[in-house]
């Protein structure tokens, strides 16, 4: 790897823990894009009883079971 692409695995793995740190239990997914327009985040959260719901069964960005 050069010297770029290790410098964005590090911001990357710094930007990973702390959103982990930061974000809900029910939080499942963030999606970052980076474009000439800006730079955007969307937060996906999924509660218990939604998933319930749904039939479905899902981790946090922890890897925990949303209950």
């Amino acid at each position: 790897m050069n010297k770029m692409t290790d410098k964005i695995e590090e911001l990357k793995t710094a930007l990973k823990r702390e959103l982990k740190k930061e974000l809900s239990n029910e939080t499942v997914k963030v999606t970052l894009t980076l474009n000439s327009y800006g730079f955007y985040t969307q937060i996906e959260e999924r509660t218990a009883e939604s998933l319930k719901n749904d039939n479905v069964s899902m981790r946090n960005l922890n890897g925990e079971w949303i209950k």
